[in-house]
């Protein structure tokens, strides 16, 4: 879902025209954490992790339109149930009415399938998995004006934790955190000191 919004848009934009800037870019990577979930439990872990991302820009009449998709997957050879699969996409517009008035919107998506740790025994260690999706929109209005750049930001954020799929499945699937909604609301005036000389 995250993959088809961000390609459409950013494509459909320019039927035929390709964005100013394009770039694809690859990552891999091993990595040791002599305590890999950050608990009490202190088990070290080596995760091998590799990830694409595409990212671009589209020039629009008075605006311009920035596009971005990250994907990353980890794999932990010796804890398999705390392999992650992580998605973001992300899509953003800024408009510039004059020099002194602009405004921005960015909407962003993260899903997360990952796991981690749910009971150390000495035989056995009881994991669990679980896919939350992230939804974010922001919108920023910047004038210059009072002699400096005065920035009203909003921003809107709501967190769907899935229910714990524990492995082996010794229990059943359940919700161990509650869902989560956050509204932010900023405002900023700056400006340089004695007119911007040092």
């Amino acid at each position: 879902g995250y993959i088809a919004l961000v390609l459409g848009l950013a494509c459909g934009v320019r039927a035929g025209e390709s964005a100013d800037e394009h770039n694809v870019t690859y990552k891999s990577g091993i990595a040791y954490d002599s305590n890999y979930f950050a608990d009490t439990n202190r088990l070290s872990a080596i995760s091998l992790r590799a990830g694409f991302g595409l990212n671009g820009k589209v020039a629009l009449e008075g605006a311009e339109l920035r596009y971005s998709l990250e994907h990353e997957e980890v794999r932990l050879p010796r804890y398999r149930f705390a392999n992650e699969h992580n998605t973001i996409a992300v899509l953003g517009l800024t408009r510039r009415f004059s020099e002194k008035l602009e405004w921005a919107i960015e909407l962003r998506g993260t899903r997360s399938d990952a796991g981690d740790i749910f009971l150390h025994l000495p035989e056995e260690d009881i994991g669990y998995r679980r896919l939350d999706h992230k939804l974010e929109a922001s919108s920023r209005l910047g004038i210059l004006a009072l002699g400096g750049k005065n920035t009203l930001t909003a921003g809107l954020a709501s967190l769907m934790k899935g229910k714990a799929r524990f492995r082996p499945a010794y229990f059943m699937p359940t919700r161990l955190e509650a869902n989560e909604a956050l509204l932010s609301l900023k405002a900023e005036h700056e400006r340089p000191l004695a007119g911007g000389e040092a």
